[in-house]
């Protein structure tokens, strides 16, 4: 079995050399380069292609990408094509290091379904990612449903469609290679395939659980919004409703009539004052018996 590793897909020439080298078809080069089409399979008369992506989600940053991880298996040999350089694979160099690793008693199919195992981790490892950032939201839309929650909601669901459309067509492709390998002499790749189909799946309901919770915080984020704006508008009426009275008194002794017998009185203004404050007491014990202004205790 040989396995040769290309990092960094920017030399298209060079590429296009080494596959000529190599005997690959055009349209295989033309998959390895383009880097956004969704994970793909496909069987020609002398190899197999894989096109993979590998998901990374940067926390900080609430977003996701992905990179795309070519592999192509000939009859005792592999070609994996990387894009841009990265340790990913490093688990699997190091365990090929060791004498008694499965991997160098075993054929270059179990190779590849160990490097697709490899990548399908990643899967998890971002999604538990995204978990912890939904809980960190959940909180601060509790706390304080500001715009900057919001969007971040927003950018959580794009990575959660986006991780989506690379998930959906990973399980009809390990079929597929389930059965092109069932033909393969010798390899038994038919157990290690379903344990990754099991996986496929529980990571697509994984991220079908993370769409729920996002549907259901964004709820929570409008219900919030809509009770803050409800405990301001009644704050605004209570307001409002306090100085109906106030401004009924001041209206009275505002108007410009000739004959008025209270305002020659010495103790009108502070009579008049006095009866405003305790108008605004008992509107205020009102409101607080009513449990308008907190609780009724």
């Amino acid at each position: 079995m040989a396995w040769l590793q290309i990092t960094g897909l920017g030399d298209s020439d060079y590429l296009a050399k080494a596959g000529a080298v190599l005997g690959l078809h055009a349209l295989t080069l033309e998959d390895i380069l383009n880097t956004r089409h969704a994970p793909k399979l496909e069987e020609f008369s002398e190899y197999l292609l894989l096109a993979l992506k590998l998901p990374i989600y940067d926390p900080e940053e609430n977003y996701l990408i992905t990179k795309q991880l070519s592999l192509v298996l000939g009859r005792g040999w592999l070609l994996s094509f990387e894009e841009g350089g990265s340790n990913d694979l490093s688990p699997l160099l190091a365990r090929l290091e060791q004498a008694d690793s499965r991997l160098r008693k075993r054929q270059v199919g179990y190779l590849a379904y160990a490097i697709w195992d490899l990548i399908q981790d990643h899967y998890f490892a971002a999604l538990e990612k995204m978990s912890r950032r939904l809980d960190d939201m959940e909180d601060m839309v509790l706390e304080s449903p500001s715009p900057e929650v919001l969007e971040g909601i927003y950018r959580l669901r794009r990575a959660s469609v986006s991780l989506r459309k690379v998930l959906w067509p990973l399980r009809e492709m390990a079929s597929s290679f389930q059965r092109i390998a069932s033909d393969w002499p010798g390899q038994n790749l038919s157990p290690y395939l379903r344990d990754l189909k099991e996986h496929i799946v529980q990571a697509m309901d994984m991220n079908d659980i993370l769409r729920e919770n996002l549907a259901s915080l964004m709820d929570l984020y409008l219900n919030q919004k809509s009770h803050r704006m409800n405990e301001i508008m009644k704050i605004l009426t209570i307001m409002a409703s306090i100085f109906i009275p106030l401004t009924f008194l001041a209206g009275i002794y505002g108007m410009n009539f000739k004959y008025m017998p209270e305002l020659d009185w010495i103790y009108a203004y502070p009579l008049l004052l006095g009866i405003m404050v305790v108008v605004v007491v008992v509107m205020l014990f009102f409101f607080r018996a009513k449990g308008w202004l907190g609780n009724k205790n």
